[in-house]
């Protein structure tokens, strides 16, 4: 299963390997990483996704990329779409919903779990082609399947949004 994603908290806590032991291919588009990441993230931060990207555990996703596909006005398309519902509020998230749709990821992992956010707005749109998933989500998957304990499910979901405060 592919992802767009929007996670920084997830890096802070250092449990970034969520992401990967559950998605085989994980997106994030450019401006996420320029723009939300100089602005919100520590350079340790940045570092550790870098060089996630240099490893493969993560592609960035350019413009370029896209004309190189024929897919940018698609994605401008979403983009638009999606910018009206969120009113320039989640950025991160618009262009994360966006790449997902026009690479047809099946879901959208953020760290913004705020009322009316995208996580809820996504939940609440019948028709919705992403699934959204949060942190605490993919986490209670892990739990179900064995994966963790629940000591284990209580004490990492409190260490993420422990650490989330101070973003």
């Amino acid at each position: 299963m592919d992802a767009s994603i929007v996670f920084i908290h997830l890096y802070e806590a250092n449990f970034q390997s969520i992401l990967f032991n559950r998605f085989h291919k994980l997106y994030v588009y450019e401006l996420i990483r320029n723009h939300e990441m100089e602005n919100h993230a520590s350079s340790e931060i940045i570092k550790g996704f870098d060089k996630d990207i240099d490893s493969g555990k993560i592609e960035l996703i350019t413009d370029s990329y896209l004309r190189e596909i024929g897919m940018y006005k698609i994605f401008q398309y979403h983009v638009k779409d999606y910018r009206l519902l969120f009113e320039g509020r989640d950025l991160g998230e618009v262009y994360a919903i966006a790449i997902a749709l026009t690479l047809g990821c099946m879901c959208l992992v953020t760290d913004d779990i705020k009322e009316r956010g995208p996580h809820y707005t996504l939940m609440r749109i019948p028709d919705s082609e992403i699934m959204p998933l949060a942190f605490y989500e993919i986490m209670f998957i892990d739990y179900l399947e064995g994966k963790m304990t629940e000591q284990d499910l209580y004490n990492h979901f409190i260490l993420i949004s422990t650490s989330s405060l101070f973003i």
